[in-house]
């Protein structure tokens, strides 16, 4: 059991290189929704405040690159 978030993007190719981005950054998650365009976050429920802002902000950098 978890928490769930998702990040809406216009587009699946889109969302597609955030998700790629953030893999090379070593952070795993998953695309969902119609055309797989969410980025679906799952931390666990128990997660330190510090990992979870590190991989937020991996989310944060990776947008950032792909937008420009």
């Amino acid at each position: 059991i978890g928490l769930s978030w998702g990040i809406e993007f216009n587009d699946g190719k889109l969302a597609r290189a955030v998700l790629d981005k953030c893999f090379e950054k070593k952070l795993i998650i998953e695309l969902a929704g119609s055309y797989d365009s969410v980025l679906k976050i799952m931390p666990s429920l128990v997660i330190e405040d510090e990992l979870l802002l590190k991989g937020l902000n991996i989310v944060k950098e990776s947008i950032q690159e792909v937008i420009g």
